[in-house]
């Protein structure tokens, strides 16, 4: 039996006290990149009109709400472990049909059923143990010639208040960034799929690390020979687009 209980008694209590609950969150940069996704998707890669996606994690709904202002014509999935997050994603329109409770371990969707599948600071919540799971489970339900995009934070968690920490305590946990990786580790796990083909990388400097590095340092170069990200030790977070061929 996986964690997806423990995930969903945390998450219900950080919600309970207000995580999240606001009309914005955190998804501006994969929200207008995803965007521009699903454009080369639907000219390139797409054979039908009727486009899945899926956000793992949805929250507040926040980024399938501006994806629906963009086309509304998208079939709109959403998946959380916490039950008010579900409540809000339907309160703000989303299909109550479409917005399910659930984890990234055990996604509620048949094999290859989705053409791009999102996911936002999700799997950094995770323990090590359910990572590999997770991907697993997302290229399981991503079509062949589906996208799978989004964004993973490679630091600790920076926005927490006492009461965060109070239910962190009570859960065993230092960070909702449970022991978390570099973005190369987790190229490493893409990799394990030979039909999983990144298309593109990118990284974010934080806001705390920009003082300590020159502009010039602030763009980490990746090399396909040796799957490795070259940086300085400032901290990052990690885009990636991915194709399933």
């Amino acid at each position: 039996m996986g964690n997806e209980d423990f995930y969903k008694n945390l998450y219900d209590e950080l919600y309970g006290h207000g995580y999240h609950r606001g009309n914005e969150d955190n998804t501006r940069y994969t929200i207008e990149n995803t965007k521009k996704i699903i454009k080369n998707y639907i000219e390139f890669e797409s054979k039908s009109s009727d486009i899945k996606i899926l956000d793992v994690g949805c929250s507040n709904g926040n980024f399938l709400k501006n994806i629906e202002k963009e086309d509304s014509s998208y079939n709109l999935y959403g998946i959380d472990v916490a039950e008010k997050a579900i409540m809000y994603s339907i309160d703000k329109g989303l299909s109550e049909d479409n917005i399910r409770l659930g984890s990234v371990t055990k996604i509620p969707f048949e094999d290859s059923y989705f053409d791009i599948v999102h996911s936002n600071d999700v799997l950094e919540h995770l323990k090590e143990e359910d990572r590999d799971v997770a991907i697993s489970e997302i290229y399981r339900v991503t079509k062949n010639g589906g996208y799978f995009v989004g964004k993973i934070a490679t630091i600790e968690e920076t926005d927490k208040n006492q009461t965060d920490n109070e239910i962190l305590n009570k859960y065993g946990l230092k960070d909702l960034h449970i022991n978390p990786i570099e973005s190369n580790e987790w190229v490493k796990k893409f990799d394990v799929y030979d039909e999983f083909y990144m298309i593109s990388m990118d990284i974010m400097v934080m806001p705390r690390c920009r003082s300590k590095i020159s502009s010039s340092a602030a763009s980490a170069k990746y090399h396909e020979d040796k799957k490795e990200w070259f940086s300085d030790e400032c901290n990052f977070t990690f885009h990636y687009q991915i194709v399933k061929r």
